[in-house]
């Protein structure tokens, strides 16, 4: 899982948490955070997954990765939690230690052109779904609309603020199209564009993969 920002709040551990922990249950479920240096990302990493019972695991090489995922390959899933910097080379050292992985990112309801452009600068068919947060604090979203209106790559989660409870699992295209729609001043629901906006994005985002069992 690889974060466009800096920022802790956009941890996708509690997302992917919300769509995983009620399938697999907290004791098949592990947290790896990789080569993540941020300030406080692991400290942030530990609280979230002690809070809903998952254990938490550190690597900052890719020998320490490849061990923990020997460790922990009796569970149903792994989880392995990093920054959005230097895409490319983390993409490919997990992918050498762990061939069957599966690539998601996390980005911003507000995500900018160009913060899009280079987590998606990758080959098409790398990324398997997308993860949103900060929908509760969108106001101008249409970056992240029109790239899903084009893309293939399907929404796997969205939230709407800090707390686990607050990711739901699933497509968040109305939520993004109501955050549009209010930062221009529109209430929802409004006439039929609305729909017609979030079904374009359901349509193309209807292709996304499954988690990784």
């Amino acid at each position: 899982f690889f974060q466009a920002e800096d920022g802790i709040r956009d941890s996708s551990v509690t997302g992917v948490q919300t769509c995983a922990l009620p399938i697999y249950g907290a004791e098949q479920v592990a947290v790896i955070s990789y080569c993540d240096l941020r300030p406080g990302a692991w400290n942030q990493a530990q609280l979230l997954s002690t809070q809903s019972g998952v254990e938490c695991f550190r690597a900052t090489s890719m020998g320490a990765l490849k061990l923990l995922l020997e460790d922990l390959s009796h569970r149903r899933v792994v989880l392995i939690d990093t920054a959005g910097v230097q895409t490319q080379e983390r993409m490919q050292e997990i992918r050498t230690v762990a061939p069957q992985a599966q690539f998601h990112a996390v980005v911003p309801a507000d995500a900018s052109v160009a913060t899009l452009r280079r987590l998606f600068a990758s080959p098409e068919g790398t990324w398997h779904s997308l993860l949103v947060s900060k929908i509760d604090e969108s106001t101008q979203p249409w970056a992240l609309i029109q790239f899903l209106s084009e893309s293939r790559v399907g929404l796997m989660a969205g939230s709407k603020g800090d707390k686990m409870g607050d990711w739901t699992a699933g497509p968040c295209a109305a939520e993004l199209v109501e955050a549009a729609l209010a930062g221009l001043g529109l209430s929802t629901p409004v006439s039929t564009q609305s729909d017609m906006v979030e079904q374009q994005i359901v349509h193309t985002g209807a292709v996304m993969s499954p988690m990784a069992a």
